[in-house]
């Protein structure tokens, strides 16, 4: 009777076991099946993204809207573009302004995830148009709108990127309602700088960098309320008096006769490096900035001027070439430009205008 017990008991478990495996075995094929549908559908429904060695979109297509005509050669400087995996731009193309309120995707197809919402009106970098699709990038985040949801801009003297960088001066200016804030990686940049200015015993500090529209509007009005305030951008002055020219007019020798006043060509809101976040206005932290001639004297100055463009810095306004850019001499000027380009710059001896060739 024992060993019949035995027996069952043994039957038993080896059924049991055997239905373990079963399940075990059913669990795990589940989980495969379901990795598989998951890879199925994500290939079924996600846009396929351009392969590589594909053409992708040049500045032609860029100012028409047009996704006929694609090259990899820039049609304007004849340079190779650089594109990322899915072809859109790694380099600023334009700024076009949004039609209404969007949602930009996550990526380039429907159903995507929404990274941000953008009001009516504002202006986004963009980065080509690949699929109907446009890459956008707005305060610092990047992600993808559909074409029809943005336009150009009319206004030729609007937001003139060069290169995927965007100029500023008299000529080429930016809004009211475009307001960056400082640039994060010009901030980085800039913090480098200064933590190498240290190690040599030179204190550098930032006096000024992202000033937005309305805070250029309430600056020129100030200025021109006060009439012994300087412009803190240093405008040229049309009419400067030297030493020999006073002399000259007869200005000191008659108490009755007034010393001519200097005519000031303000900086307008909208033309000013400051605007777009990428412009640093650098002192030592000790001494004030805004008189060229004593800032050269400074051991900051020197230092600046040998050492910026190996942090992506470039002098802005250099000495002498005031006809070129449009703004007097400013010692303390800076704008981030990235390495590779402030390099350039600075090896070639140019003004910003110069290298790229802007009237």
């Amino acid at each position: 009777m024992n060993k019949e017990k035995r027996k069952l008991y043994g039957t038993f478990r080896k059924r049991i076991k055997t239905r373990r495996k079963r399940k075990i075995f059913r669990f795990f094929l589940l989980i495969f099946i379901g990795i598989v549908l998951i890879l199925i559908l994500r290939v079924f429904f996600k846009k396929p993204s351009v392969e590589e060695g594909a053409t992708v979109v040049d500045l032609k297509m860029l100012q028409t809207g047009s996704e006929s005509d694609n090259a990899r050669i820039s049609s304007e400087t004849g340079e190779t573009i650089a594109s990322d995996h899915q072809g859109f731009m790694t380099e600023l193309q334009k700024f076009m302004r949004t039609v209404e309120e969007v949602q930009v995707a996550k990526e380039p197809y429907e159903n995507s995830e929404t990274v941000m919402t953008i009001p009516k009106g504002q202006y986004v970098e963009t980065y080509g148009v690949e699929s109907g699709y446009v890459k956008v990038r707005y305060q610092e985040k990047v992600g993808y709108l559909s074409r029809n949801e943005l336009e150009d801009l009319k206004d030729p003297h609007l937001f003139k990127v060069v290169r995927g960088l965007l100029i500023v001066n008299r000529t080429y200016r930016l809004p009211e309602q475009y307001s960056p804030g400082l640039n994060t990686q010009a901030q980085i940049a800039f913090e480098r700088m200064r933590e190498d200015a240290a190690r040599g015993g030179l204190s550098i500090q930032s006096c000024g960098d992202f000033q937005d529209y309305n805070y250029q509007a309430q600056m020129v009005q100030h200025l021109e309320n006060n009439s012994d305030a300087q412009n803190f951008e240093n405008p040229m002055e049309e009419e400067q008096n030297s030493e020999g020219d006073i002399e000259n007019s007869g200005v000191g020798k008659n108490p009755q006769q007034e010393k001519p006043k200097k005519k000031i060509d303000w900086i307008l809101p909208g033309q000013s490096e400051h605007q777009t976040g990428f412009a640093f206005d650098i002192g030592d932290g000790e001494n004030e900035i805004g008189n060229a001639q004593v800032y050269d004297q400074y051991p900051v100055s020197t230092w600046l001027k040998e050492n910026a463009y190996k942090f992506g810095f470039i002098l802005r306004y250099p000495k002498d070439k005031e006809e070129v850019t449009g703004y007097a001499y400013e010692p303390w000027h800076y704008r981030y430009v990235g390495e590779e380009l402030a390099g350039k710059i600075f090896s070639s001896g140019l003004t910003l205008e110069e290298y790229f060739g802007l009237n």
